[in-house]
């Protein structure tokens, strides 16, 4: 009894072994033929999904087919228009080239102008400074300021003249204005001659008649004045006829100046000056001053 009742139930429990694996097989099956169709779904939906996309797009272009046309014509028409766009583009580039180049030049030529108003400044100003040197000139030339006022005091100055050539000298000279005005005359005056110009007596009149004029006009002017009075290398032209003259007239110097130079190589005025330098060059070619 106990032994078929074992039986029993191990036959039993082959039984729902085998129910379990066939129930096992059966979900495995089921599971991989929904699983194999879903993969195949998705593989035929990638294989056929250009297609389907070109479908579309030929249908779409069916929709549009005369929206295209238009455009197409459109398109057709806007040629010419695109190359004169881009003629006038070029046109425009180059004219703004162009406009570049105008800048610079229009900046080259103000810089030119504000350097030629500043040489114009510079023109005004060395052309009054000409001017004011060339009224200068005029004024201190001999038909200047100085012939002016010798020709307004040619009286008092011919009275001052005489006054120091009537020291012994024995002739005199005088000023005299010319008929137009524009010049003065120095004639030379003799006892024993004619009145002549000066410019054609001897040497030593010459310039007997140039001290007594140069101390004429120091002494009767108000401007300042030196105290020295420099004659250089004058007697060159010395004349024995004139040499008391010539004394008389140097002695005449020191009562208005306080010291009178004479600049000489002649060796006779060491007799008649109070006081000698002797200037000598020595061997090695150096003045040496000799008291």
């Amino acid at each position: 009894m106990s032994a078929k009742v074992k039986e029993n139930e191990m036959f039993g429990v082959l039984v729902a072994i085998l129910l379990v694996s066939i129930a096992m097989l059966l979900i495995g099956g089921t599971v991989g033929f929904f699983v194999g169709r879903s993969y195949g779904r998705e593989e035929t939906e990638k294989k056929y999904a250009p297609k389907k996309e070109w479908e579309e797009k030929k249908n779409k272009f069916i929709e549009n087919k005369e929206q295209i046309k238009n455009n197409n014509k459109l398109i057709e028409k806007l040629r010419p228009y695109e190359f004169r766009r881009s003629k006038v583009k070029e046109a425009l580039d180059e004219t703004s080239r162009s406009l570049m180049d105008l800048n610079i030049k229009i900046g080259t030529v103000r810089t030119r102008i504000e350097e030629i108003k500043a040489s114009m400044v510079e023109y005004e100003t060395l052309v009054e400074e000409y001017e004011a040197y060339e009224y200068f000139l005029k004024a201190m030339s001999k038909d200047g300021i100085a012939r002016m006022i010798i020709a307004e005091n040619i009286g008092v100055i011919n009275k001052e003249i005489e006054k120091i050539l009537s020291q012994g000298v024995g002739f005199t000279v005088e000023l005299e204005s010319s008929a137009n005005g524009k010049a003065i005359d120095i004639f030379f005056r003799h006892p024993r001659s004619p009145r002549r110009l000066i410019e054609i007596c001897c040497g030593m009149e010459k310039t007997l008649a140039a001290i007594a004029i140069r101390a004429a006009l120091i002494n009767i002017t108000t401007l300042p004045r030196s105290n020295i009075f420099v004659i250089d290398e004058a007697f060159e032209s010395l004349d024995p006829e004139y040499v008391a003259s010539l004394v008389a007239i140097l002695d005449y110097l020191k009562q208005l100046f306080e010291i009178v130079i004479i600049i000489t190589h002649i060796d006779s005025f060491k007799d008649i000056v109070d006081y000698v330098v002797e200037i000598e060059r020595n061997e090695e070619g150096y003045a040496k001053i000799h008291e």
